[in-house]
């Protein structure tokens, strides 16, 4: 009787590494896809993959009050890596090139975006750094730029699309403050911290206000 051939012709061979080669595709593809949009949590996404935050936060988040945020500790969850340590009346500066703000959303409203203020009482210029330009992100999107000129206060703002905000209802903000530099470096004293705006609060409204 004859034997069955173990022999796989060349049709085949070519079948099946098609098939092979398509499913690898979709597998980095898949991976990709969740690199891209990681499925965690806010308080693992913040500290992990955007070092929005300084400390693990626990379940903090979970809990953020909407009141307007008075910047007097560092202690409050809401303010978030690059500010300085400690408590003041008047408000924190900002202590490096990066500094975030975690503010939840307003409850849902009919509005299709937000109305947030950034009050800074006073702004860091030298004759190093005679400006202060100011980059706003909100959830990685860039929002709003300034170039603040004069070391008087001013109060920053900017409309926040609702698409924005994502599923867990906050809105992380995000300055960017490339001009960031010490008083040692300007020669006004021993301070060697990066510094940029003093900010005394920020609020995040369902609405311009009147």
């Amino acid at each position: 009787m004859k034997r069955p051939s173990l022999l796989v012709s060349p049709l085949m061979i070519r079948v099946w590494a098609g098939l092979f080669l398509a499913l690898l595709a979709a597998f980095y593809l898949y991976v990709l896809n969740l690199a891209a949009n990681p499925q965690v949590g806010a308080a693992y996404r913040l500290f992990y993959f955007e070092q929005a935050l300084s400390d693990w936060p626990g379940d903090t988040l979970s809990a953020l009050p909407t009141t307007p945020l008075e910047l007097r500790t560092d202690a409050d969850p809401r303010i978030g890596a690059g500010f300085e340590a400690g408590g003041r009346e008047e408000g924190l500066w900002t202590i490096a090139n990066d500094a975030y703000l975690i503010l939840p959303a307003p409850a849902p409203q009919d509005s299709d975006s937000y109305w947030l203020e950034v009050e800074v009482s006073r702004v860091f210029i030298s004759a190093v750094h005679d400006t202060q330009p100011v980059t706003l992100f909100v959830n990685g999107h860039r929002l709003a730029d300034w170039r603040l000129l004069t070391a008087e206060g001013v109060t920053l703002t900017v409309v926040i699309p609702a698409r924005v905000i994502g599923e867990d209802g906050l809105a992380v903000i995000h300055l960017d403050l490339p001009n960031a530099h010490s008083p040692a470096q300007a020669g006004l004293g021993a301070d060697g911290r990066p510094l940029a705006l003093f900010i005394r609060s920020a609020r995040l409204l369902a609405r311009q206000p009147a």
